[in-house]
């Protein structure tokens, strides 16, 4: 019976949203962001969503997240509806469903040292032990490229475009999450580091 229930639960999507609208209120008007996206993804599958600039596929990547609240619609994460939780159990579930944001700078504390940053999933999930946290930070950024040492004690300004993505990367996979969502996470990168980052994710 066990065996049927892991079987069952294999099969089911990891990821299912349903019917996910998202809107923005611009003054007077209301923006369709999102309009009744459906969509599933399996444990060990990729999907890319493709559109013009501005067709809300960041606004839709957020939503799964929760950063930004739909209107109206469901999202299921390993069959539990994110949509409906709120405080802590959010914040657990979050450390399974990890966000790589577009813009890499931004997403940045510009006022908090890099090795900071990397280790704050670590914190908020719970990881005491600073030696533990460092160790993982360190196998984080050199899993992307970058040299731990040089890295962890400076600021966000003093790096590339390109590092700052790879920062944001490290800090998406220190958690080892099971799910990452993806917002042009290699657009920053150059060619050669490209395939690198790829391969990682």
């Amino acid at each position: 019976m066990m065996q049927d229930r892991a079987q069952s639960r294999s099969r089911d999507p990891l990821l299912k949203v349903e019917n996910l609208v998202v809107e923005y209120a611009v003054g007077t008007k209301t923006i369709h962001a999102v309009s009744g996206v459906s969509l599933e993804v399996g444990r060990g599958e990729t999907l890319g969503l493709v559109g013009e600039s501005g067709c809300g596929k960041s606004t839709l990547g957020r939503a799964v997240l929760q950063l930004r609240r739909a209107v109206s619609g469901r999202v299921l994460f390993d069959g539990q509806d994110l949509t409906a939780m709120q405080g802590d159990s959010l914040r657990k579930m979050r450390q399974r469903v990890q966000l790589i944001f577009q813009d890499p700078i931004a997403s940045l504390n510009p006022r908090r040292r890099i090795g900071d940053i990397v280790a704050e999933p670590l914190v908020i999930a719970g990881v005491k032990d600073p030696k533990k946290r460092q160790e993982l930070v360190c196998e984080v950024l050199s899993a992307v490229g970058l040299d731990a040492s040089l890295v962890i004690g400076r600021l966000p300004h003093e790096f590339s475009g390109g590092q700052c993505q790879r920062i944001c990367i490290a800090r998406a996979l220190v958690l080892n999450p099971e799910f990452v969502i993806c917002d042009e996470p290699v657009s920053a990168l150059d060619v050669s580091i490209r395939a690198q980052i790829l391969n990682l994710l």
